[in-house]
């Protein structure tokens, strides 16, 4: 009595591998404006390092790649936008391709590849109207937080380099640094 009947092990990853949450436009999205950068959300921050024209890609049904600049967007490196070089073509098909060379900061690749096409209309985006805050709300104890937001246009088209400025309601209770870092006064 007393002896193991039954062992087993199990091997557990340490971490999980980033995922894409979205992307802006989603898939299959029509009337997309001609002047519309592409977001891509991640689920966990990506190593700037692996974003290049070869892992993030935008190119037309017909195979022709779009040039522009894949680029970390600052406030928790989670968010990745694409902006072509000139105006998108009108009433166009795209497809956008993420391939599994993007990483997080400890080397873990994308957990799969993502392809999303959309089509272009014949408008362009327009002047910054609303502004959405992630998160709303915020409890901070003796810790920081990194904030994010969107700029959008009355569409609501995600508008890429927006001037933003960051303030707190409460200065002498919390700090936010010009990227949105909120940290408590102690």
């Amino acid at each position: 009595m007393g002896a193991s009947v039954y062992t087993a092990s199990v091997p557990v990853r340490g971490s999980r591998r980033p995922k894409v949450v979205r992307t802006f436009p989603p898939p299959r999205k029509r009337d997309v404006p001609l002047n519309s950068s592409v977001v891509i959300v991640f689920s966990e921050p990506v190593d700037p390092t692996t974003i290049s024209s070869a892992t993030v890609r935008l190119q037309t049904r017909g195979g022709n790649v779009v040039p522009g600049n894949a680029r970390v967007m600052p406030g928790g490196g989670t968010t990745v936008a694409f902006t072509p070089s000139a105006p998108l073509a009108r009433n166009t098909d795209y497809l956008l391709s993420i391939t599994q060379g993007v990483a997080d900061f400890e080397g873990e690749a994308l957990e799969t590849a993502v392809a999303a096409s959309f089509q272009t209309g014949q408008a362009t985006v327009g002047a910054p109207v609303f502004v959405d805050v992630n998160p709303d709300t915020v409890y901070v104890a003796g810790a920081t937080y990194q904030m994010s937001l969107t700029v959008q246009d009355a569409a609501g088209n995600a508008l890429i380099d927006q001037p933003v400025t960051w303030e707190s309601s409460d200065p002498n209770g919390l700090t936010v640094s010009t990227t949105g870092l909120v940290t408590p006064i102690v």
